[in-house]
């Protein structure tokens, strides 16, 4: 399957195709329509802290930064440290509730534009993904009627 976003390029995922996609022929309105049907779940917006690491060619990476939108899928994020598609991550999110922060083991780094990047989750425990749920199914029920951007299905 294909994931992209944020008019970046096409990330062909292991077995998958890139569905023959060109982002230079789809207009922003297209691109985005496009790109919202490829997502796997909705998402939401919000503003959350969190740290990232992961290792490159060279050293070991750890950043700071913003999650500026979340999935029960992956995270959209704002970040202090350069990323590349491909790579895996650690990430340690803060999110609005009680408990501590919230740990997903490993998510790969699905698009960069700037300083701005999109990862998907691919290992997270059984706690964290309940807790993530969680999470989602509240800021669902919190969002003001009629925003559009928050929409959220769930796989019971």
């Amino acid at each position: 399957m294909a994931s992209f976003d944020q008019g970046c390029s096409i990330i062909q995922h292991e077995g998958g195709s890139d569905m023959g996609i060109s982002t230079e022929v789809l207009s922003p309105v297209m691109y985005a329509d496009v790109a919202k049907e490829l997502r796997r779940s909705e998402r939401v917006t919000v503003s959350c802290h969190l740290t990232y690491s992961g290792f490159t060619e060279d050293a070991l990476i750890v950043g700071e930064g913003t999650a500026v939108d979340l999935s029960k899928e992956g995270v959209g994020i704002e970040g202090n440290q350069q990323v590349e598609p491909g790579m895996r991550l650690t990430l340690c999110l803060a999110l609005p509730d009680t408990e501590g922060p919230l740990l997903i083991d490993e998510v790969r780094v699905v698009w960069v534009k700037g300083s701005r990047f999109g990862v998907e989750s691919v290992l997270i425990d059984r706690r964290s993904r309940l807790r993530l749920d969680h999470f989602l199914l509240y800021k669902k029920l919190k969002a003001p009627a009629g925003d559009e951007r928050i929409s959220l299905r769930l796989n019971l």
